[in-house]
């Protein structure tokens, strides 16, 4: 990935980055050009294949201004991405967090709930709103706000 900076590292230095887009992305700088650098980004076969999708999607975007993010709230990825999500039987199952937004979050798991089922994780509450390649996604019963997200949905 070549990226546009203010300060250029050295060559084999680390680096991670945070994009709205696409979230936390880190890697090694593999060489430098003026104004940037050239990371060599860290990633396995299914965060490759996640970012490709979002690639695309803004391509398609940039070329066709009447495509809309489907969205209501933008993504953010979580420092700390680990959590708990409680059914309405009491049961709990650990969970990762894959991203989060004011209305909802993306969380891997092995688990398939059903659509609509009642769940909790952290300190709010939802439903299961659809399924995702490797998980599910919540719908927050109120938009959380953004600054206190994270505790909020984190909290054990």
């Amino acid at each position: 990935m070549l990226v546009s900076v203010p300060v250029i590292g050295k060559v084999g230095e680390r680096v991670v980055s945070y994009f709205g887009d696409f979230g936390k992305l880190d890697g090694w700088i593999a060489d430098t050009v003026a104004g940037g650098f050239l990371i060599d980004l860290e990633t396995d076969r299914e965060q490759r294949e996640k970012l490709a999708r979002k690639l695309t999607w803004l391509e398609k975007k940039q070329k066709d201004p009447s495509v809309i993010e489907a969205r209501n709230n933008g993504r953010i990825i979580p420092k700390t991405p680990h959590s708990t999500v409680i059914f309405a039987d009491g049961t709990y199952r650990d969970c990762f967090i894959i991203d989060m937004s004011a209305s909802g979050v993306g969380v891997k798991s092995e688990l398939r709930p059903e659509i609509g089922t009642s769940v909790a994780i952290g300190k709010t509450s939802g439903r299961v709103v659809r399924h995702l390649d490797n998980g599910f996604a919540i719908e927050f019963a109120r938009l959380l706000p953004l600054d206190f997200i994270e505790e909020i949905i984190t909290a054990q």
